[in-house]
């Protein structure tokens, strides 16, 4: 009982701790990489695990939620992201046409919140839908294009990608 009680005591007595630091995930962004509003970037990453699960009609949904709530609190970043994403899910059901259309609009806004991931996203993906549809030299044009901004953003994959498809 001795024992017991001295837990009890230990569990119920309060201890000064020194402020915690915050987690590195709670770190701002590098500004290479500006992040979109909370509930806006949750969408987006449910959008993204649709995509990896080839359940592409929920992942253009969940995007498309992205874009509206984007859009009615003004966050130009989850915008431009939720674009790229609705543009790759519109490629990926074989609409190159509508992909392209949402890559070209992501592109100049990504650029104008100076958002180097998504505009080298787009420009990849503008690169993959020119080369789906037979649009090879143009499609070379828009990898040399990502090409600087990825090695900038260190995004060793999606360099090896673009060369890679490059040739």
């Amino acid at each position: 009982m001795k024992k017991l009680l001295s837990l009890t005591l230990l569990l119920c007595t309060p201890v000064l701790l020194p402020p915690a630091q915050p987690p590195l995930l709670a770190q701002p962004a590098p500004a290479a990489s500006p992040q979109p509003q909370p509930e806006v970037q949750a969408l987006i990453v449910q959008g993204r695990v649709a995509l990896t699960a080839r359940k592409f009609d929920e992942a253009l949904r969940l995007f498309e939620q992205a874009l509206v709530r984007a859009r009615a609190i003004k966050d130009r970043v989850g915008e431009a992201t939720a674009l790229n994403g609705i543009g790759a899910s519109y490629n990926n059901i074989g609409q190159p046409q509508k992909a392209l259309e949402f890559f070209n609009q992501a592109l100049p806004l990504s650029r104008e919140v100076g958002d180097k991931i998504v505009e080298a996203k787009a420009l990849t993906n503008l690169g993959v839908v020119y080369a789906d549809i037979g649009q090879r030299q143009k499609a070379v044009e828009f990898y040399n294009q990502a090409l600087p901004l990825l090695r900038e953003t260190s995004n060793k994959s999606g360099e090896a990608d673009a060369l890679g498809n490059i040739g």
